[in-house]
């Protein structure tokens, strides 16, 4: 997400220009409700500002159309699960994109986040470690798609590690009294990113995976950030031991990860009030972690350059 602790509506009818850039928005409306909206080509087409024929999408689904500039724009489905999350291609005059829309029910309806992606990275100094760390993407097979092979189990495994090692890169480069500035007032500095990180790990994922393994389709509940952030008072608390917070419950999510086969991944269960498996499951934990990853990329850009 953008932000948990905004109150402002993002504008999901235009699209961000950068090469990897992340909108979210909440809706009054179940994930289902948004689901049956967000699947129809209008919707696509009214965020990009391009005229598509009005289709619904689904997966392998391929329509001809034109975009802004009257060229030609090809969009495919990539992937559709229902109701969480959405991957389509973009391939136009000036190459090819991305959006990858995923749907996580809260306390309010449903939250929106599109990842809006053209490919690139966003640049990082030489030498920046951190920052390449931070920007590096899944592997494409885990974009926005259920983790349904031993192949994508090992790959998601290794980009959910990735993030414990950036988090330790972080507390060796930054002091105690760094990463508190805002993009602006209803957005996260890094230090509000590591601590929602580590909430969300600890209250969330790191109990979910476990019960995986233990239970016979488990109930799994979402986790509010939006409440968390305010509560919890982010902005105003130290964030070291939250880093420290995070790598230890990572930690406990790997292990549980590292008992998983593809067998497992079929286990159905209900997450957030959604039925669904362990693979979709994963998948969502991958975009949590991916979309959180390249806001902090940006921030630390900004934190390092002092």
């Amino acid at each position: 997400m953008m932000n948990a602790a905004s109150t402002r509506t993002p504008d999901l009818t235009r699209a961000p220009t950068g090469p990897a850039q992340v909108l979210s928005t909440r809706f009054a409306a179940s994930p289902e409700l948004l689901w049956a909206r967000l699947v129809h080509s209008s919707f696509v087409a009214d965020y990009l500002g391009a005229a598509l024929p009005s289709v619904l999408l689904q997966a392998g689904c391929r329509i001809d159309g034109v975009d802004q500039q009257g060229q030609a724009l090809r969009l495919t489905v990539v992937e559709a699960l229902a109701p969480c999350s959405l991957s389509l291609r973009l391939q136009g005059t000036t190459g090819d994109r991305a959006l990858h829309l995923s749907i996580e029910a809260n306390a309010q309806g449903s939250r929106l986040t599109v990842l809006h992606d053209d490919g690139a990275l966003p640049v990082a100094a030489a030498g920046d470690a951190i920052g390449r760390l931070l920007a590096a993407p899944p592997a494409a097979v885990l974009m926005a798609a259920r983790i349904g092979s031993q192949a994508a189990l090992d790959l998601a495994r290794d980009y959910l590690a990735g993030s414990a090692q950036a988090m330790r890169l972080l507390l060796a480069a930054m002091t105690p009294d760094q990463g508190y500035a805002q993009p602006a007032p209803d957005r996260f500095s890094l230090a509000a990113q590591v601590w929602h990180l580590a909430d969300v790990e600890e209250f969330g994922w790191a109990q979910r995976l476990p019960r995986v393994l233990a239970e016979s389709t488990p109930v799994l509940p979402g986790v509010d950030g939006d409440r968390l952030a305010i509560v919890r008072r982010y902005q105003q608390r130290p964030w070291r031991a939250a880093a420290r917070r995070f790598i230890t419950q990572r930690r406990r999510s790997l292990a549980a990860l590292a008992r998983f086969d593809a067998a497992t991944l079929a286990r159905p269960l209900v997450f957030s009030a959604q039925p669904g498996d362990a693979g979709t499951l994963l998948a969502a934990m991958l975009a949590h972690d991916h979309e959180h990853r390249l806001e902090m990329a940006a921030l630390w850009q900004q934190e390092s350059r002092g």
